[in-house]
Parts: C-alpha cells; structure tokens; sequence
C-alpha cells in the first residue's frame, strides 16, 4: 500500500497544479517526489492531457539521470496525474530573472551538459524495438533547464517532444506549430520541419542570454535579418573567441551548418576548460540554495496540502488528515495549470520567457506574419 502526503504546492494556473508531496510505501520507505495533477473535465483539456500522458512513456524510455524522471502514471480521484522526481534547484529562467553573476566557467559547463542530454536523446532508441525514437525536445529554453544546489543539470518539459515511439497518443499534424516562440528555429517556423538543429539554436540562444543578458527576440523569417540579428546579439560582449565561435554556429541560419549536440557537449567542456572562475558546482552551492528560500507560496487550488492520498489496487482514495471536512472538490472545474516544471523555485507561466505556445500554423503564422510586417519582406 502507498500513499501521498502533500506538502507544498510548487506550481499551478490554467491547466494544472504541481504538488511536493510525500511518498510512502511498505516498511515506512519515505520519498519526496512532485506530482503534476491535470485538469481533465474540459474539452480543450483533451490534447493537453494526451501530451502529458505522452510525455511520461517518453521520460520512462529515455531514462537519463540528466532528464527530470517520471515515477509513474497515474488517476488521483478521475484525474490524470505524473508521479515525478522532485529535486531541489531552479531553473535557468529566475537564475536570469534573479541578476545573480554566473561566471562564464559554469555557464559553459551548464551548456556542455545539456548538449550531452540533448545529444543521448537525439541518438536513442527504444529499448524494447531498438527502433529510433527521433526525439527531438521542441522548447528548450531556460525555464526548461534546471540547475540543483550540487551544480546538477536536469532538462524538464518533454511534453511538446516529437518523438515516435510504441503507444504514442498524440500526433502533431503538418500544420502544427510547438514551442516557445523566442527560441524557435527560423526552418521550423517557416516549413514546419523540425530536426535536432532547432534544440542546438535554441541551446544557443539559451546560452547566449545566460552569459550576456541579451535576447534575441522573434525568430527572423529572412537570413539578412537573422544574421544582423546575431551580430548584434555578441557586439558588446566580452566573451573569448572560442566561445563566441561556437556559439555563432549553433546561431547559423542554414540547420545543417550548426553543430550537433555530441559535438556542442565537446566544444563546450574545451572552453570550460581554458577558463577561470567558479566551476558550476562551486556557483551552485553559493547561489542555489538562496535562491530557492526566495520561492513564494503559491495558492493550493485543489485544496491538498495537508491531505493524505492512499493508493488502492483501482484508484486514490482520499483521506482527511486535517480537522476540516474530506475535499471533495477534486472534480470541480477549479483553474490549474499544465505546468511542466516539477522543482521548487520554478514558475508555470513565464510572463517573457513563455511566450504562447504556438499550436496552428495556418492560424498562428498568420496572426504572427500580421503583427510583424518586417518578415513579409
């Protein structure tokens, strides 16, 4: 028999709610794991939840210590819901937001480590079929980046993955879009293609914006202004040669002209390498923890915290471990939040970082192509 004790609530909004919650099953084995508990009485919910459910057999394949884990998956009173490794960290989006130093050591290392992630997704297969899984992660950016209190590096939020894999719910047609629009490839946006040259850009980008501060904004339709674009991204910062390099071609216009993951990581670790400063884990240490005490409260929503959840062979079963009546409003229509960020510190709507997900291209490209007259040029 298991249970789960809710502790915290670690983010909600629209879609969705993310608990900290206790873990415990037989001979008192104690473990704190994040649970991500999905509206699912609406009809938008549908897609949503297709995806989440999607995510979670494409964490269980991957299984890499450097992807934030799924635990299992699971129904909390008719609700979908993600069992999931809680770590202790933040992610790379309130580090920015924070105006914390990062020396270009650390940060160098944090990018060479995520290639490595991005590089074992890219390449792996299906354990079962040794078939491809053609993952490529589709929303890299620094709220999907964690860094933990050791200097460990965790990638978070493979629910608009594409990826092919055996039991695969959700498909996304020609026409579809997904991703943040800020770090999204000029290719993808103008042909809906997607390959692992989009997360080496948006790797880039990510990179480029922890070391210097500057965004690059809007992806650019035509390559005279994406390649201004990138110049102006490196024009005042002090960053040493090599760097800049390989940073620029993770940045080039044409995908097959950017490096791949494997030699990203590689490329990365040398720079690392030729510098001073602090080493990601000695930043980590020093900056983290504070960081994570900053955390606000966040409003419990579906009304658990303090409450007990015990598992049966069929269900959840709710028990009251609090002087109040048993909730019984889990089947409400309350507002929750298709947050993928399973971590203290993280936020689910980014109001800059996130911009919307774009789903439609027919719809999206065009509202897009209205408001920025510059890319029918």
């Amino acid at each position: 028999m298991q249970s789960l004790h809710f502790l915290k609530v670690l983010g909600s909004g629209a879609m969705g709610s993310v608990y900290l919650a206790e873990m415990v099953s037989g001979h008192n084995f104690r473990r704190q794991i994040a649970v991500k508990i999905i509206k699912n009485d609406a009809q938008e919910a549908a897609p949503f939840i297709s995806r989440m459910r999607d995510e979670a057999r494409l964490l269980g394949l991957l299984q890499d210590d450097e992807i934030l884990q799924v635990l299992n998956l699971v129904h909390i009173q008719g609700r979908d819901a993600i069992l999931m490794e809680y770590v202790e960290g933040t992610d790379l989006a309130k580090v920015a937001s924070s105006n914390v130093t990062i020396s270009q050591k650390a940060i160098a290392t944090l990018g060479a480590i995520s290639a490595g992630v991005l590089h074992r997704a890219h390449t792996a297969v299906d354990p079962r079929t040794r078939l491809p899984l053609n993952v490529v992660h589709r929303d890299i950016k620094p709220a999907n980046i964690m860094v933990t209190k050791n200097g460990g590096v965790k990638i978070c939020d493979f629910g608009v993955a594409k990826a092919r894999f055996e039991g695969q719910e959700s498909h996304t047609s020609p026409d579809q879009i997904l991703g943040t629009l800020q770090y999204m490839s000029p290719e993808y946006l103008r042909t809906g293609e997607i390959s692992p040259a989009a997360d080496v850009l948006a790797l880039g980008l990510t990179i480029v914006e922890l070391l210097t501060g500057n965004k690059f904004g809007r992806p650019k339709l035509k390559k005279t202004e994406h390649d201004s674009s990138v110049e102006r991204l490196f024009a005042t910062s002090k960053l040493p040669n090599n760097l800049i390099t390989i940073l620029k071609q993770c940045l080039d216009w044409n995908p097959q002209r950017r490096p791949n993951a494997a030699r990203l990581e590689d490329e990365l670790y040398n720079v690392a390498d030729s510098l001073s400063g602090l080493s990601l884990r000695r930043w980590a240490s020093k900056v983290i923890p504070p960081l994570e005490i900053t955390t606000h409260n966040r409003e419990d929503k579906l009304n658990l915290l303090g409450q007990t959840i015990t598992m049966t062979e069929h269900a959840f079963a709710m028990e009251n471990t609090l002087d109040e009546p048993p909730n019984n409003n889990l089947l409400s229509p309350s507002s929750l939040s298709l947050s993928r960020e399973t971590h203290q510190g993280s936020e689910i709507n980014q109001n800059e970082q996130n911009y919307d997900t774009i789903i439609g291209l027919g719809l999206g490209l065009v509202l897009f192509l209205l408001t920025a007259p510059l890319y029918l040029l």
